[in-house]
């Protein structure tokens, strides 16, 4: 028997990466920006220079420059998400810590069918454990004392 099973898929989330490149012969500057149709979601630079004596080549520039503008964009993102994931965590920690709240106070509310405990009277306490268990069960139940004759 083949079980199938239902996945959920999520909407399709276009986001798109734009580079800026500006070049000049000693150094490139790039600006990556991150955004989906609404929202940019986070913007980095990188930079490339060159030292003096080093060839111009504008190529190895630019791809320094783009690289850590988006080793950059991709750090923000992470500690966003991470941070994300924190704030999460710690809501998740506090409505189960309320859930538990209201579990014990629901319980607190409910009240609880204790079994009734039958009183052994007095004289059988007398007769079983004797004139001192029986004033001391009288004191207890604040009833006034009885007084036995003894037979």
């Amino acid at each position: 028997m083949v079980r199938k099973k239902k996945i959920r898929v999520a909407p399709e989330q276009h986001i798109a990466a734009f580079v800026t490149i500006l070049n000049d012969r000693n150094a490139s500057v790039a600006v990556a920006t991150l955004a989906d149709k609404i929202n940019t979601l986070g913007q980095a630079s990188g930079s490339a220079k060159r030292e003096q004596g080093d060839r111009a080549n504008p190529g190895i520039a630019r791809d320094l420059a783009v690289g850590r503008a988006l080793v950059k964009l991709g750090h923000q993102l992470i500690r966003r998400g991470t941070a994300r994931v924190a704030e999460n965590v710690a809501e998740q920690a506090e409505e189960q810590r309320r859930a538990g709240a209201r579990k014990v106070a629901r319980a607190l509310r409910t009240p609880r069918h204790a079994k009734e405990t039958t009183l052994l009277p007095t004289d059988k306490i007398r007769e079983q454990y004797g004139e001192e268990a029986a004033q001391r069960a009288i004191l207890r139940r604040r009833q006034p004392p009885q007084h036995h004759s003894g037979i």
